[in-house]
């Protein structure tokens, strides 16, 4: 599941934005989803199934010149594509030895 969640949290972060607009991303089986709202701050919502894991979180950086990212956000360019692929380890188990 947190391969799910993370996946889904990458793929976030290649949208710039738009002012007041809402996108939903659903995992391949379709039970985990996140919403992205944008409008003053990127924020988002995380649903698993009928529950809400995660609601009203927020996205931003500040930058070391107190520049803060994610603050009146635009969307560049939004592009909709459907992946269905699953990721499986080379190494199926990893164990630390003394």
């Amino acid at each position: 599941m947190s391969k799910y969640i993370f996946s889904l949290l990458l793929c976030m972060s290649f949208f710039a934005t738009h002012a007041a607009n809402s996108y939903l991303l659903k995992s391949p089986d379709g039970h985990i989803s996140v919403e992205i709202n944008t409008g003053k701050n990127i924020g988002y919502t995380i649903i698993n199934g009928e529950n809400r894991l995660l609601d009203g979180g927020a996205i931003s950086m500040t930058l070391d010149d107190w520049t803060v990212l994610g603050s009146n956000p635009r969307v560049a360019k939004v592009m909709r594509k459907s992946v269905c692929d699953t990721i499986t380890p080379l190494v199926r188990f990893k164990t630390a030895k003394d």
